[in-house]
């Protein structure tokens, strides 16, 4: 039984392979980054990680197994860094409406891969979903201070004092988000959400730790073109 279904599951590996097709190409886009939520409280003071908007370029490749079926990964390169927000949201005096800090920069290569499931509309123009997994891989590039909106006051100024952002090095995330493909030109709306928390420290504010809760999400906006096929299918 076990020759059989490996027999069976070969064809279709060939018919498949006989029967499909893929492309090299390149993008261009935008990402929007949200905030993570609260990662610390304490008393009137709120603290939250802030994203940032990124251009990123990319390449891509994408295996065509059928018209309707196609498994699709990326290679991106964007510029980011992270911020953090401090609040006072009490009456201390000297109340500042919110610091904004940010203190480390970072370069990030993205490797998502996904599935998309294509509805071919009419010749040359499909529409679609698509959903799957990536790395993210981050690796520093300096340290700087950045301050601004208003002159803290004290509560504020002692929880600046103690931000230290460090992101991992590597970072998993899942993304979902939907396709347009004219021709050769493919457009790509997507969303992101880290599964595991950003950074690699917690908080440390007058002798108390507290947790950052930093599972960034993102909006990912691209336009790529398809410069090159492969075709696996033998031609007659």
């Amino acid at each position: 039984m076990k020759r059989v279904f490996c027999f069976i599951l070969c064809l279709f590996a060939s018919w498949q392979l006989s029967h499909a097709q893929g492309n090299v190409g390149v993008h261009a886009g935008y990402i929007l980054q949200g905030k993570a939520g609260v990662a610390m409280r304490q008393g009137d003071i709120l603290t939250e990680l802030c994203g940032t908007e990124s251009k990123f370029l990319g390449a891509f490749y994408q295996h065509e197994l059928t018209s309707a079926l196609i498994i699709r990964s990326e290679l991106n390169y964007y510029a980011n860094s992270l911020r953090s927000l401090v609040r006072n949201n009490g009456t201390e005096s000297g109340f500042c409406d919110g610091v904004t800090i940010g203190n480390v920069y970072y370069s990030t290569f993205e490797v998502p891969a996904t599935i998309n499931l294509m509805i071919p509309v009419t010749r040359g123009f499909g529409i679609g979903v698509l959903a799957g997994f990536g790395l993210d891989i981050n690796v520093p590039l300096g340290k700087r201070p950045d301050y601004s909106f208003g002159t803290p006051t004290t509560s504020v100024a002692d929880v600046m004092n103690s931000l230290e952002h460090t992101p991992k090095t590597l970072l998993s995330n899942y993304t979902c988000g939907v396709r347009f493909s004219v021709w050769r030109i493919t457009l790509v709306a997507r969303y992101q959400h880290n599964l595991s928390s950003s950074l690699t420290n917690n908080l440390h504010v007058r002798g108390n730790e507290y947790v950052f809760d930093t599972n960034l999400h993102q909006l990912h906006f691209s336009a790529g073109y398809n410069f090159h096929r492969i075709k696996f299918r033998k031609e007659k």
